[in-house]
Parts: C-alpha cells; structure tokens; sequence
C-alpha cells in the first residue's frame, strides 16, 4: 500500500503529516513524497528526517491533478 503525499512550499506541514505516519507504524505502508517545486527547503528537511521515504523532486509546479498523477505512476 502506498501513502502519496504532494508537496509544495510548506516544509512544516509536509513535516507534520510524515510524522504522523510514522507514528501510525502501519505494516507494509510505503510513503512516495512527490514535491511540486518548492522553492523552500522541503525536499532537504523531508530527505533529512525521513531518508527512508521515496522522494520525487519535479522540476516545475505540475499543479495539483497532475502532481497526483506523477505519484501515482511512480507507486
């Protein structure tokens, strides 16, 4: 089972909610971060707290259907 989580320029509620999965220790769940270009330090601090996640890094703010579709594609 994959959890998807779209980011974009908001390092602290991206932060927030992959602390709460973790915290849910939900056997076999797989976390795809896919970050829609932020220009803040998302990426770095999601990479930094949370190594083991899978993060896609998109070059350009694909919007929100079409971010969704890059992580779906990728789970």
């Amino acid at each position: 089972m994959y959890l998807i989580l779209l980011t974009w320029n908001d390092r602290d509620a991206a932060l927030r909610c992959l602390n709460s999965v973790r915290a849910s220790k939900c056997p076999g769940l797989q976390v795809l971060v896919v970050d829609n270009a932020s220009k803040d330090d998302t990426i770095k601090a999601i990479r930094s707290e949370y190594p083991d996640y899978r993060v896609i890094a998109n070059s350009e703010n694909l919007g929100f259907a079409a971010g969704c579709n890059v992580g779906l594609r990728a789970a």
